[in-house]
């Protein structure tokens, strides 16, 4: 009984936290959503024909205008007409060349060509030209495709100002346009509330040992207590990355154990090991050295064997025939010789 009633408690203490757990999680990702939807809904009542002049951003910086990357589609300008116009003399607001080298404090901190922000609304990678496309945050890049966002975050791992792109700070566009070109200050988190759970329920357990318990039935599970409803006022939080995935801190159903008596083991294949065997080198002699073997040996060496022994023959014998040839002519061209020399 004791058992059960810790287990009780166990539970009870398990989904409590896991109910603050998903409070949290959800203010967090409601006030991310309502400033990603806050910067996207300007963006899209922003017309950037405006901000370009000849195939390039211009914008506000300490009350100086400056360049922010080539505009392609945007005050008549083709794609490939702003591709042909020379990018690092017109990347004044992102480019490290500007910022004294300083990676950390161009790109690296949220100061990023002004195309990302009408190729995030549109979904259309010609909106920006190469390489400023690359230099765009994964949270624009998403659907886009072209190798959107390739190499801001190489670049700012490698020179050490983040450990990826998606801790690279984000700048909304009103601000870019407005002249302010730093980051948002992240508001310091709330304490989360603190939530007392009701007191629970005495769990009915009887003290008597039920009589004849089948083995395989299923022990009762006692009801959960209701949760209190406590929804935290809206306070200012972080935002955090958006492909950041909430935490999966417990399972949403508990797994139920399968009783042995219902699995069917009748449709399982059937197989056996063969038990390996061994000889010893006494026996592996005995197998190949043995009357059969060694006439098969002699069968298939005798003939590749004897062929020497044939053609040194056949040789002989032509030489012979030749020795024997030219012997006989030498014979009557030697007596004719004899004949015409005895005549003379």
């Amino acid at each position: 009984m004791k058992k059960r009633e810790i287990v009780g408690i166990l539970l009870v203490a398990s989904i409590s936290l896991g109910a603050i757990c998903l409070v949290i999680y959800t203010s967090v990702t409601t006030a991310q959503t309502d400033t990603k939807q806050t910067t996207q809904t300007f963006a899209a009542e922003t017309s950037f024909d405006q901000y370009c002049q000849n195939g390039v951003y211009q914008i506000t910086k300490n009350g100086k205008q400056i360049s922010c990357g080539r505009a392609p589609l945007c005050d008549g300008k083709s794609y490939d007409e702003a591709a042909a116009i020379p990018w690092r003399e017109n990347a004044e607001c992102w480019v490290e060349d500007y910022y004294d080298g300083d990676y950390c404090q161009a790109y690296c901190a949220g100061n990023i060509p002004l195309c990302c922000y009408k190729l995030a609304e549109t979904k259309n990678a010609e909106d920006c030209n190469w390489p400023e496309r690359g230099y765009c945050l994964p949270s624009q890049c998403q659907g886009v495709g072209q190798r959107c966002g390739f190499s801001i975050g190489t670049w700012c791992s490698n020179k050490g100002c983040t450990d990826g792109a998606n801790d690279i700070p984000y700048i909304p566009l009103e601000s870019r346009l407005g002249g302010n070109s730093q980051p948002q200050p992240t508001p310091t988190q709330a304490p989360p509330p603190t939530m007392t759970p009701r007191p629970s329920q005495p769990i009915n357990i009887p003290t008597q040992k039920p009589e004849n318990t089948p083995i395989n039935s299923t022990p009762s599970v006692a009801p959960q207590p209701t949760q209190p409803d406590t929804t935290p006022t809206n306070t200012s939080v972080p935002t955090l990355p958006i492909d950041s995935q909430p935490p999966d801190f417990f399972p949403t159903t508990m797994p139920q154990p399968i009783p042995t008596s219902k699995l069917n083991t009748s449709n399982l294949p059937s197989f056996s090991i063969p038990a390996p065997s061994f000889q010893t080198p006494q026996e592996l002699a005995r197998n190949i050295i043995n009357p059969e073997t060694i006439s098969r040996v002699d069968q298939a060496t005798t003939k590749p064997l004897s062929l020497p022994k044939q053609g040194f023959e056949y040789v002989v014998s032509i030489d012979r025939t030749i020795e024997d040839t030219a012997s006989h002519w030498w014979g009557q061209l030697w007596g004719l010789i004899k004949k015409i020399m005895g005549r003379s």
